[in-house]
């Protein structure tokens, strides 16, 4: 009986280490797709943390720990913030999580694009 309670719990400990939720926005005003927090998969998200206006990506095999560097900033060379995030989730994603899944999908890191000021320059010239 001890070695199923043991396996049970260390099977919820390792599931929970292990992967991640991002919050991500769908806001207009914001930039759409960006990842807005990072937190462990499970977290009880509040009301306003859900469509219209944000979707939730389940990352599985990241530990929160590791997928806080989603939550980075856009900076130059000299420091200052070029865009308020530096990762989002690619667009077409966002739009099927917010038809089809309802606010919550999970996702895999092929998905998380990575912004650099050069892009960020150029799209807005």
């Amino acid at each position: 009986m001890r070695k199923i309670i043991f396996t049970i719990c260390f099977c919820l400990i390792t599931s929970l280490a292990f992967s991640a939720e991002l919050l991500v926005t769908m806001r207009t005003d914001s930039n759409y797709g960006d990842i807005i927090v990072v937190k462990p998969d499970g977290w009880k998200w509040g009301k306003s943390e859900q469509p219209p206006q944000y979707v939730v990506f389940k990352l599985p095999g990241i530990s929160e720990k590791d997928a806080k560097k989603y939550e980075e900033s856009l900076v130059d060379e000299n420091g200052e913030m070029v865009k308020s995030r530096k990762y989002s989730i690619d667009t077409l994603e966002v739009d099927y999580a917010k038809i089809k899944v309802k606010g919550v999908k999970e996702i895999h890191l092929d998905k998380i694009v990575e912004f650099k000021e050069k892009k960020i320059k150029d799209k807005t010239k």
